[in-house]
């Protein structure tokens, strides 16, 4: 049985939570209030990233218990951290990383964890250190929608805790680290074995969720059974996008085009055929 990590557990792994118990853990109830008071402390998140203490989350937040990530950077605008990061060893985070999701299961026997966060893009071969039987799937989509929305979230979310009005600093810094995660997976592919992933597109993605979910199992050797699609479905029909309202961005805030952005990004979309926006709509 797959199974994500959920936000409550990301923030609460010990004591590991029971079969018996663990849909009635009273740690659910303290992440969920934790959760309001952040969304009342600051309310555009709400529509920029899904937060609900059963929800899942970002295995970024495993990388905290070895202050070696990227979601710190989320909170504060220390570049001089970026570019330590960027170089750090990160088979310690690993470790963690890998401990935690050990205490979870360790009392709720798991066949294998559905996990997601851009992290990983900045050391795969850590990643692959780590798990060596992983199974990895790179999600390619447009750098500039990505980069804008980034931006715009770094800078909402640093907002409460900064004085400092101007977005440009925060927005060039995810860009810069956009671009150096980039051209590190793509070093990365060009030198790791053949098959090392999947490939996935986000526009398909979009446009046939269960379908293209359908097709990586396969790619995988692997089947998605009828009860796990009409779960998909579901989801999908009570959990509309929008459901807390649109994140709203655009590149002109912080001094960018569309255009601009993507020729910047160039060689990544070209080597993966990444279909780009070149217009100056909001996301």
């Amino acid at each position: 049985m797959a199974r994500p990590l959920l936000q409550w557990e990301a923030a609460h792994p010990i004591p590991p939570p029971t079969l018996e118990e663990g849909d009635e853990d009273p740690r659910i109830a303290r992440t969920a209030k934790d959760l309001d008071g952040l969304m009342k402390l600051n309310p555009p998140l709400k529509a920029m990233h899904p937060f609900g203490a059963t929800l899942a989350q970002e295995c970024v937040t495993l990388f905290m218990y070895d202050v070696r990530t990227l979601a710190l950077e989320t909170q504060a605008h220390v570049p001089s951290y970026g570019r330590w990061l960027e170089e750090a060893d990160m088979a310690p985070a690993y470790v963690q990383h890998r401990l935690a999701l050990q205490t979870l299961q360790s009392h709720q026997p798991t066949e294998r964890w559905i996990l997601k966060t851009p992290n990983h893009l900045w050391h795969l071969d850590a990643l692959g250190a780590a798990y060596p039987d992983a199974r990895i799937i790179w999600t390619h989509r447009d750098p500039g929608p990505v980069v804008t929305s980034l931006a715009s979230l770094a800078n909402a979310a640093q907002r409460p805790l900064t004085s400092r009005s101007d977005p440009r600093p925060t927005a060039e810094e995810w860009k810069r680290k956009c671009s150096f995660a980039l051209g590190s997976a793509m070093a990365f592919d060009d030198r790791a074995a053949d098959g090392w992933c999947r490939h996935l597109h986000y526009d398909a993605l979009m446009a046939d969720p269960v379908g293209t979910v359908r097709d990586l199992y396969r790619s995988f050797g692997d089947e998605v059974g009828e009860l796990h699609a009409r779960r998909m479905e579901v989801f999908l029909e009570d959990r509309p996008k929008d459901v807390f309202g649109r994140h709203r961005y655009a590149p002109s805030d912080f001094g960018w085009s569309y255009a601009g952005l993507s020729d910047e990004f160039s060689e990544y979309t070209q080597r993966y055929h990444v279909r780009t926006d070149t217009g100056s709509s909001a996301g």
